[in-house]
């Protein structure tokens, strides 16, 4: 049986720039469910989420091509939704 949801990856295997926006949202309603009591834990918890963000920022910039060969989009995650 084949899956509805394929993802065709152009670059790394990871999908980084969708770990980018989501890591935040997640980081964000994990701050929610922590004890409001603690806030050297929330601190913590948004200093870890933020450096992530960061260091997988960092290693885009890193990773971007910017020579001749790089006419195309990099970074591209495609999904294929609905097979034909």
């Amino acid at each position: 049986m084949n899956s509805l949801l394929v993802a065709e990856v152009s670059g790394p295997a990871f999908p980084i720039l969708t770990a980018i926006v989501v890591l935040p949202l997640l980081g964000a309603a994990l701050l929610t469910l922590l004890p409001r009591n603690r806030p050297d834990l929330l601190k913590q918890v948004a200093v870890l989420v933020s450096t992530a963000v960061g260091a997988m920022t960092i290693w885009v910039l890193v990773q971007f091509d910017t020579g001749s060969a790089a006419a195309d989009f990099q970074f591209v995650d495609r999904q294929s939704w609905i097979s034909s």
